[in-house]
């Protein structure tokens, strides 16, 4: 068997762990994803029309965060705040 000592990242399936996207729900409408050493929090009930995301996410959960919403909102658009 051959050892590669090489630093290169190994590529990530886009599809890697995408069952576990799913955010805790804590109230009806407070929930989060927990993103190794970060979390991340949905403000919005599942059937509302509006939500906020507060990210405290890390690299390379992007896609897994947008999979999370997307299971607990469905289509709703997040809401833009500031």
């Amino acid at each position: 068997m051959e050892h590669n000592d090489s630093k290169e990242q190994l590529p990530i399936d886009e599809t890697w762990h995408m069952a576990h996207a799913e955010a805790e729900e804590v109230l009806n409408d407070v929930a989060f994803y927990r993103t190794m050493i970060a979390n991340t929090a949905f403000i919005g009930s599942p059937d509302s029309k509006e939500w906020i995301l507060v990210d405290c996410g890390i690299a390379h959960y992007g896609k897994r965060i947008i999979e999370a919403a997307h299971k607990r909102f469905g289509d709703v658009p997040l809401k833009p705040f500031f």
